[in-house]
């Protein structure tokens, strides 16, 4: 059947569901790069972290802080403080993971803007709909099936990664402070690392995945392609009369040339040719006008107001019809257009000696 999807979606469909924000992304690409950033960030600055940290808190619990009257002023001092350096802490962590994500997300779906994906469809609220949606459409099973994959692998990863240091946890408590947070950002930092590398792993299966889903979604069935050809190609019949339109407005436009001309070649009403030739600057002579019908009717009462001469000869007037405008004779109607120039030169040469 015609409404059949079989045919592999062109570059305009593509371009098309692009402008309405129809992309496809891995997420668990995204997620990968987040995790490994986090275990960048934790491996290189913990330590920062952790004493920004113990600072803030001598400070906050000192003595004769906690046995001095609660001043309502002095408390919304403190809490101002704690906001600032957390503020302080927390905006470089921010900042680094959403250009990460952003970074990620553009180099996924390139550049996009797309105001059709803001604008409400009220076709969506609709129960009945979503409902099919979500539970008879096959992608939902799919990504259903994707997400408990890769749930069941990140766990069985942070699993082992947290039996294998379980005993160094546990030694941490007999640890000093500095050297226990030190040793939890450690581990930290481990575990973000592993579960950004199996995320980075399932991100490239996924991105696969979904551009394959993608591909299908956009498939095109044989009346799109043929209805898509003519848009962009215009129907053939509407495609010609355009052609033939264009040629002769060309034709037109070159009746003005008709005063220089040499010789005008007729048919004798249905067809008229005008050919120049200079010796100097042409190989032969050339068609600088040419019409039928009513435009040969023109070029007849132009040359005949100019004074160029008129000749009649059906079969010469058919073949120059043929020659595009500006371009030069061919060599098989050398010989004929030779013998019509030569009768140009004779006229005028009638004409000059009579004056």
């Amino acid at each position: 059947m015609s409404s059949e999807k079989t045919e592999q979606p062109s570059d305009q469909k593509i371009r098309e569901a692009r402008k309405k924000g129809q992309v496809f992304q891995s997420r668990d690409i995204t997620q990968a790069l987040a995790f490994l950033t986090g275990a960048g960030i934790v491996a290189g600055a913990g330590t920062l972290f952790v004493t920004q940290l113990a600072g803030f808190l001598r400070q906050s619990l000192q003595p004769e802080l906690l046995a001095a009257p609660l001043d309502p002023a002095f408390l919304l001092e403190r809490l101002g403080a704690a906001f600032t350096r957390w503020l302080i802490l927390s905006l470089p962590v921010a900042a680094a993971l959403a250009l990460v994500t952003g970074l990620t997300i553009f180099l996924q779906v390139k550049s996009l803007f797309s105001p059709e994906i803001i604008i409400p469809k009220f076709d969506k609220l609709n129960p009945i709909a979503g409902f099919q949606n979500i539970f008879f459409k096959g992608k939902t099973y799919i990504t259903l099936v994707k997400s408990l994959v890769s749930f069941t692998v990140v766990l069985t990863v942070a699993y082992f990664y947290i039996r294998d240091a379980l005993f160094a946890i546990t030694l941490a408590s007999r640890l000093p402070v500095f050297e226990a947070a030190s040793l939890a950002g450690d581990l930290l930092a481990g575990l973000l690392l592993r579960v950004g590398g199996v995320f980075l792993v399932l991100g490239g299966a996924d991105y696969l995945l979904q551009k394959k889903l993608y591909m299908k979604d956009q498939m095109m069935s044989k009346e799109d392609v043929k209805q898509e050809y003519k848009q962009n190609e215009g129907d053939p019949h509407i495609k010609h009369q355009r052609r033939h339109l264009h040629e002769e407005a060309l034709k037109g436009g070159a009746i003005v040339n008709v005063p220089k001309a040499d010789v005008v070649v007729v048919n004798p009403t249905h067809v008229a040719v005008a050919l120049s030739y200079d010796r100097e600057s042409m190989n032969a002579p050339r068609v600088v006008a040419k019409g039928s019908g009513d435009l040969a009717a023109r070029i007849r009462a132009l040359a005949e107001e100019h004074k160029v001469p008129i000749l009649q000869n059906i079969a010469l007037a058919r073949s120059l019809h043929t020659v595009e405008l500006e371009h030069e004779i061919p060599e098989e109607l050398f010989d004929a257009v030779a013998e019509v120039l030569q009768w140009v030169y004779e006229l005028r040469q009638q004409a000059e000696a009579k004056s």
